[in-house]
């Protein structure tokens, strides 16, 4: 499909630059359960651009010469693609580093806005208590869990260290 788009309109690395910098997000940036949405929400967007190839090659290659339309349609599938991915049932940490991951310029522009804005509309109620669950998950997964880790190897350490001391 790449050699479809190459076409020289910026497309193709506008795409390209944000594919990248969210396939650079790892375990530091994103939750287990963030690098898995990242995952298959950039899947999805690939497959709502194959849908639309497979729909009509001859629309889309009319599409493509129309650099307006074609950025509509782009931006038009990320919200699906982000939603259905599970976005909702992330902790706010990943949610915060997703949102702040694209350049300002993209986030406040109109199209980036459009998304914020359907993406914030599709949450539901329900998806409150899977967000504040996930939330306080990945709280302890990157604060508490490698605190007591620490204290545990500390405690071993006394441990080994006052056998050693004791003569056994």
């Amino acid at each position: 499909m790449r050699e479809r788009l190459e076409g020289g309109s910026g497309r193709v690395q506008y795409g390209d630059k944000y594919i990248q910098r969210f396939k650079a997000l790892g375990s530091e940036q994103l939750s287990p359960e963030g690098l898995a949405w990242r995952d298959r929400a950039l899947k999805g967007l690939q497959d709502a651009m194959e849908k639309r190839i497979h729909d009509g090659a001859a629309k889309f290659a009319e599409l493509e010469r129309d650099p307006e339309k074609f950025k509509d349609f782009a931006y038009d599938t990320h919200v699906d693609a982000y939603v259905k991915a599970g976005l909702f049932a992330l902790p706010a940490q990943d949610l915060k580093t997703i949102l702040l991951t694209p350049d300002y310029q993209d986030l406040l522009n109109p199209e980036g806005m459009k998304q914020i804005i359907n993406a914030g509309m599709e949450a539901r109620p329900h998806d409150m208590p899977a967000i504040a669950a996930a939330t306080t998950s990945e709280a302890v997964r990157r604060n508490i869990q490698p605190t007591v880790e620490q204290i545990e190897l500390e405690m071993k350490a006394r441990m080994a260290q006052g056998w050693l001391n004791s003569g056994y």
